[in-house]
């Protein structure tokens, strides 16, 4: 009978294991730069958000910017709810004087 070192298969087996978890952490750090190269957008973006509040673990209110407009959206897990949408006014160029 050939005798069989424990030790060495422990050894093995947490080797393996530390290669396998810094190869899954090299590929999450990879997608997550690699996110964003897909974009091709040629100009200034056209949805954004502004602010965010949360009133549970699941629900909140998010105020967005979708073009010139501004939207206040309901999040709940299943479902988006607008509550209020408004045009932005541009930024006022004149020069106003307080005297």
């Amino acid at each position: 009978m050939a005798s069989v070192n424990p030790g060495f298969n422990v050894l093995q087996f947490i080797g393996s294991l530390v290669i396998v978890l810094v190869l899954l952490g090299a590929t999450l750090w990879m997608l997550k730069r690699m996110k964003h190269m897909g974009k091709t957008t040629s100009g200034p973006l056209q949805l954004e958000l502004l602010e965010s509040v949360s009133f549970g673990p699941r629900q909140k209110i998010v105020l967005m910017r979708a073009g010139a407009h501004q939207v206040l959206v309901g999040v709940s897990p299943g479902q988006f709810t607008s509550l209020a949408t408004w045009v932005e006014e541009p930024p006022s160029t004149e020069v106003k004087h307080v005297a």
